[in-house]
């Protein structure tokens, strides 16, 4: 894939540790954009149309789950694959999480590497059906 070419995704979480663990991880691979809260991400998201979202659930103000409902009220963003990375490990949010249409749900205790192919397999998904 060239510079062009590259995937962009929005990683919003209020933790800095993670924003720079999934930086980290996802260097090279595609154009990150940030957001540390729900209003921000969402103002975000309709503003550049990230081809995968990487949301988290635990935030102050506006939950993850407000987040993503909110996305799908507009048009731009209503199709955007989304990608909860939490350590809510509720049973009860990860439905909600799913019911909005989310396509994974990353539990921040996973390993290093299966959170990068985790992630790396939903802009595979991506980025084929785009090209159908």
């Amino acid at each position: 894939m060239t510079k062009k070419e590259q995937s962009t995704i929005l990683i919003v979480d209020d933790d800095t540790m993670c924003l720079n663990f999934l930086i980290h991880l996802l260097y090279g691979e595609c154009t990150i954009l940030i957001a540390k809260d729900g209003q921000t991400a969402i103002e975000t998201a309709v503003k550049n149309s990230p081809d995968l979202i990487i949301l988290d659930i635990d935030m102050p103000e506006m939950t993850g789950i407000e987040v993503l409902s909110t996305l799908r009220t507009f048009d731009t963003t209503k199709a955007i694959p989304t990608v909860f990375f939490t350590s809510n490990d509720n049973p009860e949010s990860e439905t909600a999480c799913f019911n909005l249409g989310a396509v994974d749900y990353i539990k921040k205790s996973s390993g290093t590497d299966i959170v990068r192919m985790r992630i790396l397999n939903q802009l595979y998904i991506v980025n084929n059906m785009q090209k159908s």
